[in-house]
């Protein structure tokens, strides 16, 4: 009886293995919009989010929900935070709180506050942003608005 030897792939199956492989890493990355459907308060509650879920490191978030009011109180992180635009929603991060704003490119927004949008940071923490800051009273991404990078 002949022993057999494991298949090897070929250079086609290869390469398709390995844009499976980058496609699923990538394919986690989503857009995190605030319902205010659970607490209608905390940014950590699962149910305040659609899709449902707190936001994590490749999520781009956007606050833009008529007078909410979003508050951390635990370490946070997220690819990108748009608050506001055209309501006027609120988003703080309590005392004691860290967290990251990091975008895939730094040349890209890690916050954009738009118009009625708010940001309010209280007491002691380290927030990390990696990306440019923008505040503009416009609601569109397309008008002028002041810009500074922090890193």
């Amino acid at each position: 009886m002949s022993e057999r030897r494991p298949r090897s792939l070929n250079l086609t199956e290869g390469a398709l293995l390995l844009c499976f492989l980058v496609f699923s890493v990538t394919a986690f990355a989503e857009e995190k919009l605030w319902t205010g459907d659970g607490d209608t308060v905390s940014w950590e509650d699962d149910s305040n989010w659609d899709p449902s879920g707190k936001p994590g490191a490749q999520d781009d978030v956007i606050i833009d929900v008529k007078n909410a009011q979003v508050v951390s109180s635990e370490t946070f992180q997220a690819q990108s935070l748009i608050v506001g635009g055209r309501k006027n929603p609120l988003y703080k991060t309590q005392d004691f709180i860290s967290g990251e704003i990091d975008p895939e490119d730094v040349t890209k927004d890690a916050v954009h506050i738009r118009k009625g949008g708010q940001v309010v940071s209280t007491g002691e923490g380290v927030i990390t942003l990696k990306g440019t800051f923008r505040n503009t009273e416009k609601p569109l991404d397309t008008e002028p608005a002041f810009m500074f990078s922090v890193e």
